[in-house]
């Protein structure tokens, strides 16, 4: 999941890289696309910065992100919990 999320706005913060939509059908032939034929298919300045909005807040990192083995708010304090989660912190950082 992390992997996928947090490299999306490498790819999709720059809409023509990788357009959300495209307002005209693709063309159907090889090199007879004009300059502004591909300009009226990109996403309006609009429609971009919503897909740059939404890249945005789904690649970003909370202050309160917590990650998987991460129990470090002291909820657990019994023994064996305690031990149970060393064994798996140990085997994710493998």
């Amino acid at each position: 999941h992390a992997a996928v999320n947090f490299s999306q706005m490498d790819t999709f913060g720059f809409p023509p890289n990788a357009p959300a939509l495209m307002r005209q059908p693709p063309p159907t032939e090889k090199n007879s696309v004009t300059m502004k034929e591909v300009m009226k298919c990109l996403p309006t300045k609009h429609q971009a910065g919503v897909t740059i909005a939404t890249v945005y807040d789904l690649t970003r990192i909370f202050p309160d992100e917590r990650f998987l083995g991460d129990y470090s708010d002291g909820l657990f304090t019994d023994i064996a919990a305690l031990e149970a989660i060393l064994r798996f912190q140990e085997k994710i950082s493998d």
